[in-house]
């Protein structure tokens, strides 16, 4: 867990270098940020310890190796938040959302971005899907306890 700490730290320091030299990033800097950020990589990692025995070292290995299922997951969160609170994140001061991200590098609209992160989120969930009907790496449990998380 301690390397977790150490790259959800070390992200968001990037978030804060980003917000103090008035940065907009690129959306693949952005979301390779951003799904650590999101802390859903970290909590997924605490939330097998808590499982006790029925969890084995496999389980914190494939967690700690951002499956599929995590990444998917951290990106309908991620996404999901920046749809709903940029404006009010923006008004208060904070780095830059994946919506202006993708404006500036796109030269969309707030809602053209939407409209695209709606489809990312779509897609998401199908790798989700993909990964809990297919996944043989790890048991059911601990898929069920990532997914639900």
């Amino acid at each position: 867990m301690q390397y977790e700490d150490e790259k959800l730290a070390r992200e968001c320091f990037q978030e804060a270098k980003w917000f103090y030299d008035g940065c907009v990033p690129t959306m693949e800097e952005y979301m390779k940020t951003a799904v650590f950020t999101a802390g859903y990589m970290i909590l997924a990692t605490i939330s097998l310890a808590g499982m006790g025995d029925s969890v084995n070292k496999e389980a914190f290995v494939w967690v700690t190796n951002e499956p599929l299922m995590l990444r998917a997951s951290s990106t309908i969160i991620r996404l999901s938040d920046d749809m709903f609170s940029h404006e009010f994140e923006q008004k208060r001061g904070h780095v830059a959302s994946s919506i202006e991200c993708y404006m500036n590098e796109h030269g969309a609209s707030k809602q053209e971005s939407i409209d695209e992160f709606q489809k990312q989120v779509t897609n998401a969930w199908k790798d989700i899907n993909k990964e809990c009907l297919g996944q043989t790496l790890v048991p059911m449990p601990v898929l069920e306890r990532v997914l639900n998380l």
